[in-house]
């Protein structure tokens, strides 16, 4: 075991040419006189077994010293879908009016945006107050650099019924908003037989079929 450092190799030590003692360049000169001690030893009893047991001996020391050692790994900034989604269903475990999937639904869209560079941020509104008395397109806003919203977020902890689709597709014609997102967190997603099983645009329900069109513009998802 060479040198004074706290790793177990063989290091600047034993980048010579040939080893002397009284060496005053060394930083352990114990070590160093000790370390020829064992190599004049070997070489003097020249015997395949005792060179072993000596090969063995530093080889335990070695692991002696690294049972010692503490390293600090830096663990990744990141968890696994099944960590994120386990957190998520117990912070929505508690009752909170819709306010705690309202926080969700808010991050999780702030973190999109900033990530794929979708928008600039994300307006939220209150969970107790209606969308016409705050001012809002929808629960959340996702706005451009330049104010314009670029898609409305209407987030629900029940299923989506069809009043909830024509209220929002009303407000965001009315602002001229083209893309509404609609997050459901509990099955069944929809509470329209119509729309059962299989999802669809609003332009395509039956039930709108007498009414005026939307627009190829307008996008539900």
């Amino acid at each position: 075991m060479l040198g004074t450092s706290g790793d177990p190799y063989v290091g600047n030590a034993m980048r010579i040419p040939y080893m002397t003692r009284g060496d005053a360049a060394k930083r352990d000169p114990a070590g160093w006189e000790g370390l020829i001690d064992v190599l004049e030893a070997v070489e003097k009893r020249d015997e395949p077994v005792f060179t072993a047991n000596v090969m063995r001996q530093v080889i335990l020391e070695i692991h002696r010293r690294q049972q010692q050692l503490r390293f600090a790994y830096p663990v990744p900034p990141r968890v696994s879908l099944k960590s994120a989604l386990d957190a998520a269903r117990s912070f929505l475990g508690e009752k909170s009016g819709g306010d705690r999937a309202l926080a969700l639904a808010g991050a999780l869209f702030e973190a999109a945006g900033a990530h794929f560079g979708l928008y600039e941020r994300d307006n939220r509104g209150r969970i107790n107050a209606s969308d016409e008395a705050s001012g809002q397109a929808a629960d959340l806003e996702c706005v451009n650099q330049d104010g314009t919203i670029v898609m409305a977020v209407e987030v629900k902890d029940r299923a989506l019924k069809l009043a909830d689709v024509e209220g929002a597709i009303t407000k965001t014609r009315y602002r001229e908003i083209n893309e509404v997102f609609f997050t459901v967190l509990n099955l069944p997603v929809f509470d329209i037989p119509e729309l059962s099983p299989k999802p669809m645009t609003f332009e395509e329900h039956p039930a709108r079929t007498n009414q005026p069109s939307l627009g190829r513009d307008r996008h539900v998802i």
